[in-house]
């Protein structure tokens, strides 16, 4: 397990508008790429959800390469945080168990050799999510989203609108 770099802060409230147009807007610290920045949060009437993304354990061999799976500021390392099952689904097992252990702000879960990941700490942050295969097999694949970031939550950041 890899810490590559920490985020701190807690959302506040602002006072927006003068007179009889007082509102306040909600800002919260949001991470994107290496800048840090204070920016309004909105939440959907669907309610508060993580950031989320899945892929799938499609080979049980590490034995050519370990392979990592990078989430946020952390890196699970096959055979060092989790090591493989009897068969995909079992490792894919073994990924959520290590994942709920040890990577604070993130759970798993799963169905079958589908891996779900879910980011409860910073729904609107840029999270990495990618992996890396240091050997000949490509142990995980089918990665969604495929950009190299979960898929925002909510609340999200959302430009400011005073009326």
């Amino acid at each position: 397990m890899n810490r590559r770099r920490t985020y701190s802060g807690k959302p506040f409230t602002v006072l927006v508008g003068h007179g009889p147009l007082k509102r306040t807007a909600t800002f919260g610290q949001v991470a994107a790429g290496n800048k840090l920045s204070n920016d309004h949060m909105a939440c959907d009437p669907g309610g508060v959800s993580p950031a989320t993304g899945s892929f799938t354990v499609n080979d049980n061999d590490f034995s050519t390469g370990r392979a990592e799976i990078i989430l946020g500021d952390w890196s699970v390392v096959s055979n060092v945080d989790f090591y493989p099952g009897a068969g995909v689904a079992l490792t894919a097992a073994n990924i959520v168990t290590a994942i709920n252990a040890v990577v604070p702000g993130f759970r798993a879960d799963r169905v079958g050799a589908v891996v779900t990941v879910y980011y409860d700490d910073g729904s609107a942050n840029d999270v990495d999510f990618r992996v890396v295969h240091h050997g000949e097999k490509v142990n995980f694949n089918a990665l969604s989203p495929s950009n190299g970031l979960l898929q925002a939550g909510n609340p999200r950041t959302q430009g400011m609108v005073i009326a």
